[in-house]
């Protein structure tokens, strides 16, 4: 484990990884979760969608700091801020051309949680997590098992035009976020 923690940088740990991905690249950017697959343990990871959801989240283990392939070596952040995690803007069930998106509006509060994406290996915002925090024990209990939470705001994403070849069913875009992984 790496960390940087004097002088006046951010405070950050990362650890060293290997991809136990059969075929899948971990982009950069992408949540990773411990493979625990009793060789590796401790140092092979895999994207969240390769392992059920209730693994995914018991043993969440950082966001890629770049490309790692298949059976590589690479890099993940488990704490501290992070320039460039992926996370989900609009998303819509049907996957054919026309079909819109969901509105997406601006997040102009710091701070919202992020919730991991299981499926599709990104972050998703968790909703009205700000103002139930304050009033709800169960879901201040369930705050210290989220990933981190979004550190700048977002651009309404409304906006955003699809033509009639459009076949994504999530839009995503790369985010500051202040993970904790550890």
């Amino acid at each position: 484990m790496r960390s940087q923690t004097l002088g006046d940088k951010r405070d950050f740990f990362s650890a060293r990884v290997r991809s136990a991905e059969a075929s899948a690249t971990i982009g950069r950017g992408r949540p990773v979760c411990l493979a625990i697959n009793g060789t590796e343990d401790g140092l092979a990871v895999v994207l969240p969608s390769s392992k059920s959801a209730g693994h995914a989240n018991v043993f969440k283990y950082g966001v890629a700091l770049a490309d790692i392939l298949p059976g590589q070596l690479g890099e993940v952040q488990l704490y501290g801020l992070c320039n460039y995690v992926i996370m989900s803007l609009q998303t819509r069930a049907n996957t054919s051309g026309g079909s819109s998106f969901s509105t997406a509006d601006s997040i102009t509060d710091l701070g919202v949680l992020l919730s991991l994406n299981t499926v599709n290996n990104f972050f998703s915002t968790v909703a009205s997590t700000v103002a139930a925090a304050s009033s709800d024990a169960q879901t201040l209990s369930k705050v210290n098992d989220l990933p981190g939470f979004l550190a700048q705001t977002i651009a309404s994403a409304a906006g955003i035009a699809t033509g009639t070849g459009e076949t994504r069913t999530v839009i995503t875009q790369a985010v500051k976020a202040f993970l904790r992984m550890l």
